[in-house]
């Protein structure tokens, strides 16, 4: 799943949706941070919107619902949201608009109106909000219909040392390698994608719960036969 949500983000452009990806977990050291590091490597990079930093947007409990839309104004990029117990805590109240971003942006075209100071007054500023987003925390307490958008990967603690660890020292370049071999990849696939747009899901896979699997089905579509089964294994199991 990973590996075919990190693909899907090279394409995000050419979908129609985008499924948020839900990392919990009910303890600390489960892995989602690592996790975050990882598609922070893998993931679409964006040099034309920053130079210096074309990664994906990494932020954790201190991000303001102002900062969350200024982020995606330049253009759409992955939002990794750290540490969501807290800064989705239901009893801030400044996540209530940070949800309305994240709730608006998992479809084309989707935006959210925030308020903007200009001089020393107060106007309503349209922000686009499509993107493709990770939300990382330990069992955050997520109103319905954000998870419904959501497709979660539950991680608990490795009790017996069987993950290796991601040292970036040692991988940092096998990482760099493995991302421009993705995005070559994907390139060379993408004058493909149109040839995926009736794929097909199975039958109990509808309303949001085809917007969230669809694009993961198109993107295994373009890796070949295998993936798509790999894709569709994952439908059920979600869907059960």
């Amino acid at each position: 799943l990973l590996a075919l949500w990190i693909a899907h983000t090279w394409l995000v452009e050419e979908l129609y949706s985008t499924p948020r990806l839900l990392l919990s977990s009910p303890v600390p050291g489960s892995g989602k941070t690592t996790v975050l590091e990882h598609i922070e490597r893998l993931g679409r990079q964006y040099p034309e919107l920053e130079k210096d930093n074309p990664k994906p947007m990494k932020m954790g409990n201190l991000v303001t619902p102002a900062l969350l839309g200024r982020l995606l104004l330049k253009g759409t990029r992955i939002l990794l949201l750290d540490e969501a117990d807290r800064s989705l805590d239901p009893k801030d109240p400044g996540t209530a608009a940070r949800l309305g971003i994240l709730n608006t942006g998992y479809k084309k075209g989707g935006n959210h109106t925030i308020l903007d100071q200009v001089g020393n007054r107060w106007e309503p500023l349209e922000i686009p909000t499509f993107a493709p987003v990770v939300i990382a925390g330990n069992s955050p307490l997520l109103p319905d219909d954000t998870l419904e958008r959501c497709i979660e990967i539950p991680l608990l603690p490795d009790y017996f040392g069987v993950i290796e660890d991601s040292d970036w020292e040692e991988i940092e370049p096998e990482a760099q390698d493995l991302q421009a071999a993705l995005r070559q990849a994907i390139e060379g696939a993408k004058p493909r994608l149109g040839d995926t747009s009736k794929v097909s899901l199975p039958v109990n896979c509808r309303g949001r719960d085809k917007e969230r699997w669809r694009p993961i089905k198109r993107t295994a579509a373009l890796a070949g036969p295998d993936w798509e089964a790999i894709a569709n294994q994952l439908i059920e199991s979600d869907l059960q």
